[in-house]
């Protein structure tokens, strides 16, 4: 549970810094080079999920040194932990796009980021238990994979109509 937590406050960070760097002029100059609100999306949840997927591993690292977990189920981990940074990354891009149309970067995104993230890191959370106990984990690696697909909908669909704002 740690982990997740670690991992979702770095996302927070993460999804700070995106919405800090894209400033009005900067929004100006890629709409005038015609490039799609959708791919600016799907290019910022894409840099966003490569930036927590290093971070985990790195943390995922630390956490073996120091803890010595079992490493049963290392397979699992390796569909569950980009799993679940495409979702904190997408949310975390999402909730960046409405603080940045409403001018507040700094405060309303982690309160946005925090409570849209539960079910990831419950599903993660409760599979990462899961596989230490030797439980079935599918269900939650479902429930990953639905909210990623719920995300990736709401980010393409809600791209366009937020750059307007």
């Amino acid at each position: 549970g740690m982990f997740w937590a670690v991992l979702l406050l770095f996302g927070t960070i993460v999804t700070q810094r995106q919405s800090a760097t894209l400033s009005e002029a900067r929004r100006d100059m890629l709409t005038l080079l015609g490039v799609d609100p959708a791919a600016r999306f799907a290019a910022a949840a894409c840099s966003a999920t490569i930036l927590l997927v290093g971070f985990a591993i790195a943390v995922g690292l630390v956490t073996v040194v120091l803890y010595d977990p079992s490493l049963a189920g290392l397979g699992w981990l390796a569909l569950l932990v980009p799993l679940a940074c495409a979702g904190l990354a997408m949310v975390g891009t999402i909730a960046g796009s409405v603080a940045g149309g409403l001018g507040a970067h700094a405060s309303l995104a982690p309160l946005l980021v925090v409570p849209i993230s539960v079910p990831i890191l419950l599903a993660a959370a409760q599979a990462t238990e899961g596989l230490r106990v030797g439980a079935g984990i599918l269900r939650w690696i479902l429930l990953l994979a639905v909210v990623d697909v719920v995300l990736a909908m709401a980010g393409v669909l809600t791209a366009r109509p937020l750059e307007e704002s």
